[in-house]
């Protein structure tokens, strides 16, 4: 179950392999789907420049965001 009472029902998905493997496949697809919005949300505020910076730890990170106006 899920935030709100959500329930995702892996079987109506028709998978066949084990439910370690399905975690994976899907924590992988999520991956790549947030690095493509990342991207986009880069190209359209044109901060590109950004994906080739070192990542930041999260203390790093959160200093970052306060500091935007």
């Amino acid at each position: 179950m899920r935030k709100d009472d959500i329930r995702i029902h892996l079987d109506s998905y028709g998978l066949d392999m084990p439910k370690h493997e399905v975690y994976t496949y899907f924590a992988d697809e999520h991956e790549q789907l947030c690095v493509e919005l990342t991207r986009t949300i880069l190209d359209k505020e044109n901060h590109r420049y950004l994906l080739s910076e070192p990542g930041l730890r999260k203390a790093q990170f959160a200093t970052r965001l306060v500091a935007i106006p």
